[in-house]
């Protein structure tokens, strides 16, 4: 499995502004042929301390092979603890730089040792808005609300790419709209997702 994460970055964005805006826990569940029951991402919010996880062998269908929670170790996973910390799990405080490093973290456990692939998708357990507002913006919607898949940007063109990105804004218009009236900051916030999605663009073909 190739371990080039630049068609993740978008993701990584996504995970760093969910740990960022959020105060209550949340779990981000992905869909694959890979697996039957498949990994999960998971934080809580203790104090100024936060718990991310990732799934366990408790959890999974088919279980990991030993090289893989290998790997998890090498990234920086800690082993579960029994039924208290059943999944693989870091404390880390409560800070940007944290987030970041999570991010990574998911994003390299992912792509590595749980072997996900570019076509795979993600959903949330419940309505969160903040995640349901900016995967619209860096990850190709699915087929319904709250349901997007990765798309792999290799190969693809600016337009194409554009012309993705205005079908997933069409989608979500309706939603956007809402959000933004019930709360005029998320506009700003968006905006500042946008750019850093549109300099991701240019880095990579070199605009």
């Amino acid at each position: 499995m190739p371990t080039d994460h630049t068609a993740w970055q978008p993701l990584a964005e996504v995970f760093v502004l969910m740990i960022e805006s959020n105060a209550d826990d949340w779990v981000i569940t992905t869909t694959s042929d890979t697996w039957d029951d498949g990994p999960y991402v998971q934080l809580g919010y203790e104090g100024d301390m936060i718990l991310a996880e990732m799934t366990s062998n408790r959890f999974l269908r088919p279980i990991m092979h030993e090289d893989d929670e290998t790997l998890l170790r090498d990234i920086g996973w800690n082993e579960p603890e029994g039924d208290k910390l059943p999944n693989w799990f870091i404390w880390l405080p409560n800070s940007p730089e944290s987030a970041r490093q999570i991010a990574d973290m998911w994003i390299r456990g992912l792509r590595e040792a749980y072997q996900l692939p570019d076509d795979m998708s993600i959903s949330m357990e419940s309505d969160n808005r903040t995640f349901n507002r900016i995967c619209p913006r860096l990850l190709f919607s699915g087929r319904y609300p709250g349901f997007f898949k990765i798309f792999n940007y290799e190969g693809l063109t600016m337009a194409e790419v554009e012309e993705i990105d205005a079908e997933a804004r069409a989608r979500k218009l309706e939603l956007d709209t809402e959000l933004i009236e019930a709360d005029p900051a998320l506009l700003a916030e968006l905006a500042v997702l946008e750019a850093a999605r549109d300099q991701f663009l240019r880095d990579m073909w070199g605009d």
